[in-house]
């Protein structure tokens, strides 16, 4: 019987290799999250202005905390933007990752009535942006004003969000302020961390006797030994 040309190929190259393929991207959240790049405006400045700097691609992360971690950096060294409503005006305040913003500090500096954080969907109409998208480079961000805790700027190097959720931008502070040319403040103030209380187990000897609980009582049998 004739053997098929195709049979004759499939003995020549042996058989198949089973080739398992490993996905070494992290798993997608359920959390659908936005597609935003680094502006190409924001890059063109940084290319013009001469600094150096350092994209850091990462996995999707949505706090600065998970940042830190992913990036093996200390908490302080992880920067973030908050968009601020000053009577009729918006600004940038910069803090460190592990601050919150001191009102009543900011209020002071920017000699305000009015103080409010922006949320995200403001943001989107106020700047033309895609959520997540906002950044510290004001110069970018139709202008606006920077205003930079002294936390930060006593920082040698930071890692600044550039408006993505999956690249962070390395960079020397003090280029970051030559090139932005922020008002610099003291308006920030220490995160309280609440530590969760930890129950330790009941020993068994504090246990008493209460009425209607039942203490189990363990007897030991002492079995005599055998005379030979």
């Amino acid at each position: 019987m004739p053997v098929k040309k195709t049979q004759t190929l499939r003995q020549a190259q042996g058989p198949k290799k089973m080739v398992k393929k490993t996905n070494l991207k992290s798993k997608k959240p359920k959390t659908k999250v936005p597609k935003v790049v680094i502006s190409p405006k924001l890059l063109k400045i940084l290319d013009e202005a001469k600094v150096d700097y350092e994209i850091i691609k990462h996995k999707v992360v949505f706090t600065a905390f998970d940042l830190a971690q992913t990036l093996g950096a200390k908490i302080k060294e992880i920067t973030k933007t908050l968009v601020i409503k000053a009577d009729k005006n918006y600004v940038l305040a910069i803090l460190p990752a592990d601050a919150n913003l001191d009102i009543a500090k900011f209020k002071k500096l920017l000699k305000s009535k009015d103080l409010k954080i922006v949320g995200e969907d403001e943001m989107v109409k106020v700047f033309k942006i895609k959520p997540g998208a906002v950044h510290p480079f004001g110069s970018v961000l139709q202008k606006t004003i920077v205003y930079v805790d002294s936390k930060v700027a006593k920082l040698k190097e930071a890692f600044f969000q550039p408006g993505s959720y999956t690249e962070s931008i390395k960079m020397k502070v003090k280029d970051f302020i030559e090139l932005e040319k922020p008002v610099k403040g003291d308006f920030s103030k220490a995160k309280v961390f609440v530590k969760p209380k930890i129950t330790k187990p009941v020993k068994r000897s504090a246990l008493k006797n209460v009425k209607g609980t039942s203490v189990k009582k363990t007897v030991k049998k002492v079995i005599p030994k055998r005379k030979k």
